[in-house]
């Protein structure tokens, strides 16, 4: 057990029920129920915990770019970042600590402040990049923010390096192991 947890918890594109079942000599339908078991206990405790200190936020969006589909797959007005045809995940990582993200449906201020109460221990410090959504922060947080419109990427020890690291990893680890992102209601 203590194997399965310690390899499906840093596998970087997580660990699928076959591969654990070869590495540990149980079954398929075994490894699927332990590796199930793991990810509910891993999902309880780190969820429960409040991010604190400094934590980055930001959103991505999931699902591919118009301009890059063919013609007769585009939809319509959906151009940059449109729900419509994409999954939006907001994302929130310590320096140095923890991380937590979660699919939303809505991409506005009231739903980014709710999140943030829910995730981040009030008065800690977040970093965050301009966009207005974002603003609504400072209310109960010491919120910094970097400007990228202005091609400022860190200023001092403000900047959004690590939730944009976190991003691409993130990104890499649904390439050809998940097929879809589901949207929580």
């Amino acid at each position: 057990m203590v194997y399965s947890s310690f390899t499906s918890y840093y596998a970087k594109k997580s660990l699928s029920s076959l591969q654990l079942s070869r590495d540990i000599n149980v079954t398929q339908t075994t490894a699927w129920f332990m590796l199930h078991r793991i990810r509910e206990v891993t999902k309880l405790e780190s969820f429960s915990i409040p991010l604190k200190s400094t934590v980055e936020i930001d959103e991505t969006y999931i699902g591919g770019k118009e301009k890059n589909k063919h013609q007769n797959k585009k939809t319509k007005s959906t151009q940059g970042g449109s729900t419509k045809t994409t999954t939006v995940v907001i994302g929130m990582i310590e320096r140095n600590g923890n991380a937590k993200a979660q699919v939303i449906t809505k991409v506005n201020s009231k739903t980014i402040e709710k999140i943030a109460i829910n995730n981040i221990l009030i008065g800690s410090t977040i970093l965050s990049d301009e966009w207005g959504a974002y603003k609504v922060l400072e209310k109960l947080y010491n919120h910094e923010y970097i400007n990228h419109d202005l091609g400022k990427y860190i200023r001092e020890s403000v900047s959004t390096n690590t939730i944009e690291s976190f991003w691409a990893l993130f990104k890499r680890g649904i390439i050809g192991l998940l097929i879809l992102l589901e949207k929580n209601t």
